[in-house]
């Protein structure tokens, strides 16, 4: 339970402290959607930026849903107030959700092109040094070396 509650804290500290970024613009994912247009996001450093810009937006986003669905009790037609705030936050996630796709997606490409980037030296040096190369699956890995050889 303390856990929880620490973690409540976190979150609306970095929803303060990134608030005066996402200021400038009218919501927070139209603020996300301006820094981070579609495939703009093009380095490793401009990926993990807008990962650790989602995190305050969505706080904020969160913050503004409870407000308005608090406010929505003030109405006669609570149901109906209801279902139009889940809806704009529902929009407003998937803006969000569409830039934490994106910079992941980056990441992830990235860490495999280094990854091959990385088998082939290793397969370039094994056949210069001896004309083996090197195996890369289980199956050729945990073979022995008399049946490579044949």
């Amino acid at each position: 339970m303390i856990f929880f509650r620490a973690l409540s804290f976190v979150f609306i500290w970095l929803g303060f402290m990134l608030l005066p970024a996402f200021s400038l613009a009218e919501s927070p994912e139209d603020a996300l959607h301006a820094l981070y247009a579609d495939q703009s996001i093009t380095s490793v450093e401009r990926a993990n930026a807008a990962l650790k810009d989602v995190v305050p937006a969505r706080v904020l986003i969160e913050r503004r849903s409870a407000n308005e669905e608090a406010e929505c009790y003030e109405h006669f037609i609570v149901s109906s107030c209801l279902s139009e705030v889940r809806a704009k936050r529902r929009k407003s996630m998937a803006v969000i959700r569409k830039v934490e796709v994106e910079a992941n997606a980056f990441l992830r490409k990235e860490k495999a092109d280094g990854r091959d980037k990385a088998v082939a030296e290793r397969q370039a040096k094994a056949e210069q040094e001896g004309g083996h190369s090197i195996p890369i699956s289980g199956a050729a890995r945990e073979a022995s070396p008399e049946a490579l050889d044949k």
